[in-house]
């Protein structure tokens, strides 16, 4: 199993990908690789990369893509889907995921100083409309309570 994560890493998920998984964690910070790397520099199935998604080269690669607490902060949304579609394995899974609803985030990311403020999670029929020509869609939580999620299937071509 090979997992990319942009955004938050997490011990839960290094706990379910197990010791025969391998993870890249994906971020554009180098100030937040460092920390994440050395917050797991004793897990020996994660390699961390400073890059932007768009750049990555990888190719029919990963099993699993997520995108945690990210989403609102790439440009070219439409673009980031077909590069990320790119990298998934045929019939693999993408997880756009936040751990607070869309309202909430939007609302904070308002309050927070310039570019931030200008980073909004659009809608799940957006990124529905959008992600049509590459993904199907198998689950979609977007309300006002506690979390956004879409789970997307990479359509085979």
């Amino acid at each position: 199993m090979w997992v990319v994560v942009t955004g938050v890493l997490t011990e839960h998920l290094l706990k379910r990908v197990g010791s025969e998984g391998k993870i890249f964690g994906v971020g554009f910070s180098e100030k937040m690789i460092e920390i994440a790397k050395s917050k797991f520099k004793n897990f020996q199935n994660v390699e961390f990369i400073v890059e932007d998604v768009n750049s990555l080269t990888f190719k029919n690669y990963f099993d699993y893509i997520i995108c945690y607490s990210v989403f609102p902060h790439f440009k070219g949304k439409k673009e980031v889907l077909k590069q990320l579609h790119k990298m998934l394995k045929n019939g693999g899974i993408l997880l756009i995921a936040h751990s607070q609803s869309r309202k909430a985030i939007n609302q904070l990311h308002k309050s927070l100083p310039a570019p931030v403020n200008n980073h909004f999670l659009p809608s799940a029929c957006y990124i529905k409309m959008i992600a049509k020509k590459y993904f199907l869609n198998l689950k979609i939580i977007d309300n006002d309570e506690e979390i956004f999620a879409i789970v997307l299937k990479k359509k085979s071509r």
